[in-house]
């Protein structure tokens, strides 16, 4: 019997170790989870003898959150969202401290320790300003948090701009990586877009809470970079009623108007932009049901113009040796036409229901609408024959948290996210205004074109649709585990194709057959699954 028990636990022993080894093989498997909460943690001593008190509460004020210290006197409060804090330690028979200016941030672990003195009369609580460390000891990437409240006080436009001041990144390129290698998630939802690799959407800068700036080092929930990682968290809905406005206009004005002949005068409504936020319980719901709404429209022309001198369907003719002799057929008004302009309008909204112990269930939807234009040189004189691109994108997700105890929450998420691209110079590829590729060759080399049309029209239509779950642990004082599974599904259309200007056809514009060289079509739907487990271990005397 002796040797019968020794074998079912070898067995027992040896089935553990092959499923740890299971799990840590899986990690190779890419996956695009992203914490969005962080955590404090600490130890609460007598003040007279520095013996750890048991029992103490720990309480961040006009919150539930809270937690009690165990038999060492230690601590730790869970699935805190990012911001700044006033947090009360306090035990019967000794004095309450608070500590005001606490900050939290995504993925990381706000130290905080407390001294109680004992008191025999009931005194006020003993207010303390708590102040950032110098060195994040749990930090183990190179990783930047910024609050909302930072970010306010930059004279920045979006959250690009914030980005770009960071250390190592060059207008978007982390460590000299491409611009696809880096990914973007806004609340830990994924916005790149499928097709391209490159970030289709941003949050309002007035809706930020922290922005997570990772340029190296990256744990095992974050997936798919190679380059950083980004995470625009977005404030939550607020127990009272909130809201700001701000509005600004401008323009770009330069004393060189012999090569910017646009700047002469002061235009203040080519740059403006209005933006606000609003929050607050929603009324009737006896703050069960709380929102977050958040709107902004920016314009900007850009500092390179055109100046409409030709019109796409003009005809010059500039082979005579002789100036003198050519022909130049402008038709155009004269007019500056912008050349580098962008246009966005972005709508965001949340709703958060309190149902359950944790962050309850988030609602959240964010729209916004791109259209710009890339500046091309040889198009100065013409402008109307140049690309327009307009992008539409869209996300929208459902989270809930459910708390099982004071150490360990479960994260469900399903989100949608879709871009919508179309590049073309005119809408309806038959549209007459359309000429002949001929046009460009009334001039030669790389002169500024006196004529012609861009006759490409691309488009694009990507949406994912996202399943995650994550579970995290704090185990022991030392280790949090945490682990997670996801499932993407994708739906990818692709299309492009050449307005046929010919003369078979009287020059009048036509579409090519599907399948040729010049019309392209396609379309996939391809899905993955993944799964992390990650153990993060402080130790005090390694760190």
């Amino acid at each position: 019997m002796k040797n019968v028990s020794l074998i079912m636990k070898i067995f027992h022993i040896t089935k553990h170790v092959a499923g740890y080894i299971l799990l840590f093989t899986i990690l190779t498997v890419i996956n695009t989870f992203a914490g969005n909460t962080g955590k404090i943690a600490g130890k609460i001593i007598d003040k007279s003898n520095n013996r750890p008190l048991i029992g103490a509460n720990i309480l961040i004020m006009g919150t539930t959150m809270g937690a009690a210290t165990g038999v060492n006197g230690e601590y730790y409060i869970l699935d805190i969202p990012p911001g700044t804090y006033e947090i009360k330690a306090s035990l019967i028979g000794y004095q309450s401290v608070i500590v005001k200016n606490v900050n939290v941030s995504a993925d990381q672990t706000t130290r905080l320790d407390f001294k109680l003195g004992i008191q025999a009369v009931q005194l006020k609580s003993i207010v303390v300003i708590a102040s950032t460390p110098i060195v994040q000891k749990d930090l183990t990437s190179t990783q930047q948090n910024i609050s909302g409240k930072n970010i306010k006080m930059l004279p920045v436009e979006n959250v690009q701009s914030v980005i770009n001041l960071q250390a190592g990144v060059v207008n978007g390129h982390f460590r000299g990586g491409r611009l696809g290698e880096v990914k973007y998630m806004i609340d830990g939802v994924a916005v790149n877009d499928v097709y391209s690799g490159k970030q289709t959407m941003e949050a309002n800068l007035n809706s930020i809470q922290e922005l997570q700036v990772i340029t190296g080092t990256f744990n095992a929930e974050y997936g798919q970079a190679l380059s950083g990682v980004v995470n625009e968290i977005t404030k939550i809905p607020n127990n009272h009623y909130s809201g700001s406005f701000s509005t600004y206009a401008g323009d770009y004005v330069t004393g060189r108007t012999s090569l910017y002949s646009y700047m002469g005068g002061m235009h203040p409504l080519r740059t403006h932009d209005i933006q606000g936020t609003l929050s607050g319980p929603i009324p009737l719901t006896n703050g069960f049901v709380k929102f977050f709404s958040s709107a902004k429209y920016l314009s900007n022309n850009g500092y390179l113009y055109g100046k409409r001198i030709f019109d796409p369907q003009d005809s010059s003719n500039f082979n005579a040796n002789n100036p003198k002799d050519w022909y130049i057929g402008a038709t155009g008004n004269g007019a500056d036409v912008p050349m580098n302009y962008s246009r966005i309008l972005t709508l965001q909204g949340k709703l958060d229901f309190k149902v359950g112990t944790g962050r309850g269930i988030i609602l959240e939807g964010l729209y916004q609408k791109h259209d710009y234009k890339d500046y091309n040189y040889l198009f100065r004189f013409n402008p109307d024959g140049d690309y327009k691109n307009f992008q539409n994108t869209f996300l929208g997700s459902i989270s809930y948290t459910h708390v099982f105890s004071q150490s360990a929450f479960l994260d469900l998420q399903t989100s949608i996210y879709s871009t919508d691209y179309k590049q073309y110079v005119y809408k309806n590829p038959l549209d007459p205004r359309y000429v002949s590729p001929i046009k460009f060759r009334q001039v030669g080399g790389n002169a500024l074109y006196t004529a012609g049309t861009q006759n490409w029209h691309f488009s694009h239509n990507t949406k994912t649709y996202t399943a995650k779950i994550s579970f995290t642990d704090q185990i022991t004082n030392v280790h949090e585990l945490k682990t997670g599974i996801e499932f993407d599904y994708y739906s990818m259309d692709y299309q492009d194709f050449q307005v046929m200007v010919l003369p078979q056809n009287n020059y009048k514009p036509s579409l090519p057959q599907s399948g040729a060289f010049n019309y392209n079509i396609f379309h996939n739907n391809p899905y993955q699954f993944s799964y992390y487990i990650q153990d993060k271990i402080e130790l005090s005397y390694l760190i």
